[in-house]
Formats: C-alpha cells, structure tokens, sequence
C-alpha cells in the first residue's frame, strides 16, 4: 500500500513538472489598443520683403505738392522691382528748380507681420547742400502727413525716424520728393551727390506666443552689413536692444558704444580695422564677435577699449586676432565688473616695434586693489612666442573679485607663465605680484 501511494505521488509530481514546463512554452494574449496621431510639426514663419519703384510721369492725376511738378497735378508710371542693377534716383544734367518724386511700394509676401525702415548711405561729392527731401507716406492713393522740404543732409536722420507696421500680405507706400533749391549758385555746378538705400525689415508685434503674448518678439532687430549701418544703429539704440551683425564690419573710423546693448555676431562676422571703444557707464555685451586687425594713427590699437568702466562688460565667445597693442584694454573703477566667456585669443605675428602686446588687459588705479568682478572661464589662449609683455595682466586687482574659471586653455605651459614676457601678472595692493604665474596658470585651468 505504501508502495502504491509512493507511485501516485510521484505521478503526481511529474504530472505537476510537466504542467509548469508546457505553461512556460505558452504565449499569452493580451488585449490591446492605441491611438495614433500623425503630422505633428512646427512650420518656421516668414518674413518676405519685395520692393517696386514707380517713377512721376507729370501727366497723372491724383496728387498735388505745393513745390513738386510746378504745383500741377502728377501721377506715377509703371512700377518695376527694385533691384541693385537700377538705382532707384538717377538724375543728370540737373538746375536749380528742379524736383522729381519716385513712389515706393514695399510688400510683404511672407506669413508673419514686418515692420520696415529705409536707410540710407550718404555719399556727397558737393552738391548735398543744394538739395532738399522729403518722403511721405501714400495711403489709399492719398498723401498722408504733412510735406516739408528738409535739407539733403537731414535724409539719414529723417530716415531712421520712421519705421512703418506691414502685415502679413500687405504692402505700404513712401513717396520720395527731392529737388535743387532755387536759389543754388554757380558753385554747385558739376557737383554730385548719391546714397545707397536698404529697405530693412524685422519682425513686428503682431502674432501671440502660445501663452497670449504679442511682445515676445520686441526685441526682434534689424539686420547690419556695414560700418554705417552699424554706427547709425548703434546711435539709435535704446538701452537693452541688441544689433545683430549679419556681415563683416570694417570700421573706417573707431567705433563708440554710449548704450547698454548688445553687439550679436552670430559666430562668424568680424569687426576689423578700427578699435571699439565702450563708454564708462555702459552695459555692453559683444556675443560671438570675431575682432581682428585693428589700427590706428599710432599704429598701436587695441581691439577693445574700456576706460574708466563703472559699469558691466561681457565678451561672450568672442575671437580675437592680432591686436597692435591689446585685445581687450580695461581701466576699471571699484565696482565694474569684466566677464570673458569661451574666448579665443591668437597673436600671430609680432606686434609693432616699441609696442606692448596682452591678450587680457585689466589695470585699475595704481596700488588700489580694487573691488572689481574679473571672471575668466572656458577661454583659449594661443602661442605667446610673439608676446611683448603679460599674456594675461591684471594690475591693482583684488584677488578676492578674481574668478579663474578653471577651464580655461593655454597653448604654453605653467612653467612658461613667470617670464618676463607672455605669462600671467596678477597684482593688488602693490606692483608686487599677489600669486605667481604658475599659480595663476592652475587656477585658471583648474589644476590647483
């Protein structure tokens, strides 16, 4: 009997083993479902600008100037697209008495609401000041505003004053009016006078963000390609605005910063030639700038000047090529605060003879050991083969308002940093160093 029970059990337990093994070769159904939404995107809006110019003909009707066609009425031709090959006023062979008006249609093709301003490049050869202007806007056929014949030489200014909304689809119409005033003398015979005009446009607004808002886009900016360009935006900036470089800028003269802005270079356009000089009590922020090449009468120019700065100078990954002195020259004031971030720094010839050569330059009053905010981070500092001083000086400093960074680069190493020239000079309180070069050289690169 035992027997028996011993064989069912065992049966038992491989009927059981034998179960789990067929359970474990099994696949379970489940049930199931989903939802599937498709063509998800996000489509960037445009911004379309195109212009067309309609010359006066004299026998259209429609407008009336007092001072323009002889006071009679006059209309425009056919309009045709503006383009660089046909300049938009092509006058010879004028008098004293005369006038002409172009009507300018500006249209925005694009999806997103523009707002549009006229620029002009003045180029006098002598006859500026025998010429007046004025333009006007045209709405509904209609002259809107009050006409005024302004001095030639106003046209710029006049210019950067007006900048008109155009919507999405839309168009706006400028009439331009100019003319030789009557009383011009034999001393503007065979004078000239000519300016290149940009039609620039930026967003407007017009369109709400996600959250309701129309002013995400206030600080939209309008596009610079020269040296006028940047030293008439830079003039009409508020504080707080931004001027974005859209071309490489060769400065025919130094360029002066009075506002708290900031010069966007968008990591590829350079500022040449001439230095950029920030005033003492700006907030100024150069963003992927590439400085190079500066000269001046001295032939000792450094790219980037601020003197006596009380306020707060940011160089956000910034390039800095070849200076004839310094990159970057800084005399602040207790409170000033210098901020260089991912710059590059390259000295690839030697400087002129008798002239002093840094990268970074910060000098306060001597012996003062100022309370000023020096900060140094994720920066390159090429070869200083061709140095003539300190690669870096920071003169009567307090150490205290230093921060090093610690991820910065150097081509050159620690033991290179204590030489009389191309090394590393921090001072306070004395001409003294505060910490050696080598020090410094840990710091800034994080080792110490």
């Amino acid at each position: 009997m035992q027997k028996a029970n011993s064989r069912k059990l065992a049966a038992s337990v491989a009927l059981a083993v034998a179960s789990v093994a067929l359970l474990l070769g099994l696949t379970f159904a489940w049930f199931t479902d989903s939802v599937k939404n498709e063509g998800n995107r996000i489509q960037a809006g445009t911004l379309g600008i195109a212009a067309t110019v309609a010359a006066a003909d004299g026998a259209g009707t429609g407008f009336t100037i007092a001072g323009v066609n002889g006071g009679d009425e006059f209309g425009f031709g056919q309009a045709v697209d503006v383009d660089e090959s046909a300049p938009i006023i092509s006058e010879g062979n004028w008098e004293p008495g005369q006038s002409n008006a172009k009507l300018l249609t500006v249209s925005n093709g694009g999806s997103l609401a523009a707002k549009v301003k006229l620029q002009f490049d003045v180029k006098d050869a002598g006859l500026q000041d025998a010429l007046w202007v004025d333009f006007v806007m045209v709405k509904d056929g209609q002259v809107a505003g009050q006409f005024a014949k302004r001095p030639m030489s106003e046209l710029a200014t006049l210019a950067a004053g007006v900048e008109v909304p155009v919507a999405a689809g839309g168009s706006v119409q400028f009439m331009l009016l100019y003319g030789m005033d009557e009383s011009a003398g034999n001393e503007y015979q065979g004078k000239s006078f000519e300016a290149d005009v940009t039609i620039l446009a930026t967003q407007d607004t017009v369109e709400a963000d996600g959250f309701g808002n129309t002013d995400y886009d206030a600080g939209a900016t309008y596009p610079v390609t020269t040296a006028d360009e940047l030293a008439d935006a830079v003039a009409q900036a508020q504080d707080g605005d931004t001027v974005s470089l859209t071309g490489d800028i060769a400065l025919a003269s130094d360029l002066n910063i009075a506002k708290s802005i900031t010069i966007d270079g968008n990591g590829s356009t350079l500022i040449t030639n001439k230095p950029v000089s920030v005033a003492a009590t700006a907030n100024v922020t150069f963003n992927e700038v590439n400085f190079a090449d500066p000269t001046n009468a001295s032939n000792n120019a450094s790219s980037v000047y601020a003197n006596g700065l009380q306020g707060k100078l940011v160089l956000k990954g910034c390039t800095f090529t070849n200076p004839q002195w310094d990159a970057i020259q800084i005399t602040p004031v207790a409170g000033a605060e210098v901020v260089i971030d991912g710059c590059s720094f390259e000295l690839q010839s030697p400087v002129p003879s008798g002239n002093k050569s840094r990268f970074i330059h910060i000098e306060a009053d001597p012996n003062s050991n100022a309370a000023v905010k020096v900060s140094i981070a994720n920066c390159n500092f090429g070869d200083n083969a061709n140095m003539k001083d300190d690669m870096i000086g920071i003169y009567y400093v307090n150490i205290n308002g230093i921060d090093f960074g610690g991820n910065n680069t150097f081509v050159n190493s620690a033991d290179q940093m204590d030489g009389s020239t191309g090394g590393i000079y921090i001072c306070g309180n004395s001409v003294s160093k505060t910490i050696s070069g080598a020090e410094a050289y840990k710091r800034f690169t994080g080792q110490a």
